[in-house]
């Protein structure tokens, strides 16, 4: 065979040779990136008072993908920590800024009162840059939600949030979040939350919450909910919301199932509140204040004001 021939024969093999070896320095600078995008977000919560941890990321997936696998994926925001055995990181090797994330059905998650073991269906989030030198975009939805802790199960139909910088506010978070068809289930009952809409403006350091609107059926009561709050210095919620509840009196047995009414204090609540919808045609228009540990309904104590912790070190 002349040499020329030869050359005709071996020269697509040597370009296809070049150009996977090329493609190998960009698939491997996309794993690098992609490491570093994580340590990144990792570093980020913890400047905003919450923690990620993980076991040294895998890449996976050469020449046709790139795949990371993380085990022992945890995040962490204050008392409560979630965490997965193995996630799962997506990315297009040439954009690794953005990384979709997706893990086994089985989590787990330790909250101050018990661990729950959770089976989500059709679980994804992702994060992204928001921009040249941007923060991070945070997005989640699962199709559905089962979990237990001891007696207590709960289960849910869709649920996503969104999680970005706010644009009027440095420092501050935008949320948003749905969740549908939720129901719990323990020792005191059943209650169900069939719709849970919400947009909030947060900040971590000091604490402070801005609810846009929060909308939701909460069993057979209709509620509304809008104003800012903060924390108090022993750390319990401290402010006042506009609140709108249709049906009030059907709010009280929800939250004796969800312990944060005491039995012994639920029928003169349900009572209170009925008074109070019965003077306004079926719906209460009033003041929901925290103040010295307890929420109050139109001056009417209706729980303890929710615990975030001691902020004695803020200012």
């Amino acid at each position: 065979m002349k040499r020329a021939d030869q050359r005709l024969l071996w020269g697509p093999f040597a370009v296809a040779g070049v150009m996977l070896i090329a493609w190998y320095f960009v698939w491997r600078a996309g794993a690098d990136v992609m490491r570093g995008a994580i340590a990144d977000f990792a570093r980020e919560q913890a400047d905003n008072g919450g923690e990620v941890s993980y076991q040294p990321m895998r890449a996976r997936g050469f020449p046709f993908f790139l795949r990371g696998e993380i085990d022992d994926f945890a995040i962490a925001r204050g008392k409560y920590r979630l965490k997965a055995d193995t996630v799962y990181l997506h990315a297009v090797p040439w954009k690794p800024d953005r990384i979709v994330f997706s893990a086994a059905p089985g989590l787990r998650l330790d909250t101050p009162k018990a661990p729950w073991t959770l089976r989500a269906e059709g679980a994804r989030a992702s994060v992204e840059k928001t921009g040249a030198g941007g923060n991070w975009l945070f997005k989640a939805e699962i199709q559905a939600l089962d979990g237990a802790a001891g007696a207590t199960s709960l289960q849910t139909a869709r649920a996503v949030i969104n999680v970005s910088p706010d644009k009027a506010t440095p420092g501050a978070y935008a949320v948003s979040f749905r969740v549908l068809d939720a129901k719990l289930r323990n020792a005191r009952g059943v209650t169900a939350v069939p719709r849970l809409d919400a947009a909030l403006t947060a900040t971590a350091k000091p604490f402070a919450l801005t609810i846009h609107g929060l909308d939701s059926e909460i069993d057979r009561a209709l509620v509304t909910v809008s104003g800012s709050v903060g924390a108090d210095r022993d750390g319990y919620l401290a402010g006042t919301l506009d609140a709108a509840i249709d049906n009030p009196a059907a709010l009280a047995e929800a939250l004796r199932i969800m312990d944060v009414l005491k039995p012994e204090e639920t029928r003169s609540v349900e009572a209170g509140l009925a008074l109070f919808a019965a003077a306004g045609g079926g719906r209460m228009t009033a003041p929901l204040s925290f103040s010295d540990g307890e929420t109050k309904l139109a001056g009417v104590k209706i729980a303890r004001a929710p615990r975030l912790g001691r902020l004695d070190s803020q200012p």
